[in-house]
Order: structure tokens, then sequence, then C-alpha cells
């Protein structure tokens, strides 16, 4: 199944194409500006999302454990992704988190899949971590990277944080156990709680001149 819109501006509701376990693709054409709460959750075979320019809000758990989703193109507009936006989607092999982008949710992109189930019947247990993306690259609009944010990406070796970062939420990076260097850029005040836990590949840690404040276990197991 295959879903192209198009026509004037809307949003597309809580729950639109929740279950929806043949969905493969979705192209969402300009005019969309919201994709709410649950909009594809468990939308288990959805490989591809094509998003445009228009798209300002992605809501908490809009694309949660689409498990096979691989091919993610993000916007330029938009501004916040919602907690659990891209939970467990944990084939993400490239990611563009375009330009003006402002809020990261708590889990946005964590892994470390649940049992998925179809008609309460267990399917293939998912990969437990994102094996395949190695480079997060935070543009300078975010100030705010939410808890678990980037949890559990076994293959990722380069986290480049924007120059406007102010605060890194609890365990936001941890076990990303490829990562070689961690910078924290100036401007950045509060590095939370466990944020780059079991990290244990880190041989070397840049911190910032405006910190004010290193969380419990922030660098915990490197």
């Amino acid at each position: 199944s295959e879903i192209n819109e198009t026509g004037k501006p809307l949003t597309i509701g809580v729950s639109a194409f929740k279950n929806c376990i043949n969905l493969t693709s979705v192209n969402l054409a300009q005019y969309t500006e919201t994709i709410d709460n649950s909009a594809f959750e468990n939308c288990y075979s959805l490989k591809s999302v094509m998003i445009h320019d228009n798209l300002k809000h992605i809501g908490t758990s809009a694309f949660a454990k689409c498990i096979v989703l691989s091919d993610l193109t993000l916007n330029d507009g938009l501004l916040d992704i919602g907690d659990y936006a891209f939970y467990a989607c944990s084939k993400i092999s490239e990611l563009n988190l375009g330009t003006k982008l402002e809020t990261i949710g708590n889990y946005a992109f964590a892994n470390r899949n649940p049992v998925v189930r179809v008609n309460g019947l267990p399917m293939n247990v998912p990969e437990r971590m994102n094996k395949y993306l190695d480079e997060i690259v935070i543009p300078d609009s975010v100030t705010d990277i939410g808890e678990n944010a980037f949890a559990f990406y076994s293959a990722l070796t380069s986290v480049k944080l924007g120059a406007n970062v102010k605060n890194i939420g609890a365990y936001a990076f941890k076990h990303c156990i490829a990562l070689k260097e961690i910078t924290l850029p100036d401007g950045i005040t509060i590095v939370g709680k466990s944020v780059f836990y079991k990290d244990s590949a880190v041989t070397k840690v840049n911190l910032g001149k405006d910190i004010d404040e290193i969380g419990d276990y922030a660098f915990f197991g490197m």
C-alpha cells in the first residue's frame, strides 16, 4: 500500500493510519502541516517516508515502531519532533534534521525495540539497536535534545552538536558504543544524567566553556 497526499493544508489526525501493517510508503505533499500523535504508529511494513517543506510538527509516537523504516527525509520547515516520534525505528540509515528544527523530544529516535505483536501474536523480534546510522548532525537551530533521544546506536561514530544547543536530556546518547569523540560546544549549560552512559569507545571529550552542570553518571563507563 502507498499514500500520496495532495491538496489544501491539513493535519493528519491522531492514530489516522495506526496499525496499517501493509502500508509500505508515504509521500506527503507540500500542504501537510502537522502529523499528529500516533498517526503512523505500528505500521510495521513502512519503509519510506517523504516529508515536504510545509510540515512543522511531528507529534508524539507519530511513527513509533515502524520497524523497517529506513528512508527518512525530513524537511527544512520542521520545528519540533515529539516524544517517541520515531521510537524503535531501528533501521534508519540516514538522518537529515533540516535547518529550522528547535526541539527533539524524549525518546524521539531511541531504539530498544519491544516485541511486536499482530492480532495478539508475536512477530519476529526486531533489532534491539540501530546498526546502520553512523552520523548524527544536530542543526544550529536546535536548543533542546530530549531524554533518551538517540539511545542505542551501535554503529554511530560521529555526533555533531549545533551551536545553539543548551540542554541535553538524560540518557540522550547512551549505549552509542562506537562513538569515539564527544565535543560539547560553547553554549551548552546542562549535560543531563547519564547522557553518554556506557559509550565505551570514546577516547576524547571536549567540554564547552558555558557548562554549569554535569549530571550523575554523565560519562560513566567510557
